[in-house]
């Protein structure tokens, strides 16, 4: 059990919801938002996803090493989107790395019990819970439709780099198949699971709010809110390093 199991699932959807929004709708400079990813990163490896933290740190890395670059040495035109798609890439961390904390961290059924907490209505219950289900059993089946194809001798790294639109077709076309099935079986399932008697149902897990709550929520969002709006980035050496390029 990751430390985030522990929390009561209403503090997780609260905390990641806040912080990705500043994220996304806070535009803080490129400095800043570099200061927030790891904040993400954090949480990403606090939840158990420590691959996933370091693959996209890689990345980041990279396409802000290449936006750095496209300045000094390419154009003013290919700068300008070079750090486009640093910050575009940026955007995508927050977004991507708050889904898998969520979903890493908050099961079904929890999910289903903290927004019936939160007095949330059921047309949007049902939606949520089955998105929470349904991006594991889509990486799931994207695994299982990927050894399928390597043993048919259809799917290795020379095959995507030379046919990479013939690979995809094939891995995307299997996929759109499996994605119609097993979204009409989740859809079921959670109908099913949520008929009737809501308010009589029995949950194993019972979770409320507690201290670590509070100090997680006050902790995170803080940290987060101090990154954004916080006027630190005066005191780096360099106006045209803190502003971090065009965008």
């Amino acid at each position: 059990m990751t430390l985030f199991e522990r929390l009561d699932p209403r503090t997780l959807l609260f905390t990641v919801s806040a912080i990705v929004s500043l994220g996304i709708f806070a535009n803080g400079g490129c400095i800043k938002e570099l200061a927030l990813a790891l904040v993400f990163a954090a949480l990403l490896a606090a939840a158990g996803r420590y691959k996933n933290t370091v693959f996209w740190l890689v990345l980041l890395a990279a396409a802000h090493g290449l936006a750095f670059w496209a300045s000094a040495a390419g154009s003013e035109m290919t700068a300008r989107f070079a750090w486009l798609f640093a910050m575009i890439f940026r955007k995508l961390f927050f977004v991507v790395s708050s889904g898998m904390v969520l979903v890493s961290s908050v099961s079904v059924g929890d999910c289903i019990k903290g927004l019936e907490k939160m007095r949330a209505p059921w047309s949007f219950v049902v939606p949520t819970a089955i998105c929470f289900r349904f991006l594991p059993a889509i990486a799931y089946e994207g695994r299982m439709i990927r050894d399928a194809l390597r043993l048919r001798g259809l799917y290795s790294f020379s095959r995507v780099l030379l046919h990479p639109l013939q690979t995809g077709e094939l891995f995307m076309a299997t996929l759109l198949f499996r994605t119609m099935s097993m979204g009409e079986e989740l859809a079921f399932s959670v109908s099913t699971r949520a008929a009737s008697g809501r308010s009589r149902k029995a949950w194993y897990r019972e979770k409320t709010f507690g201290p670590a709550d509070i100090l997680f929520a006050f902790v995170v969002i803080g940290t987060a809110a101090a990154i954004v709006f916080a006027p630190w980035e005066a005191a780096l050496p360099s106006a045209a390093f803190a502003n971090g390029g065009p965008l």
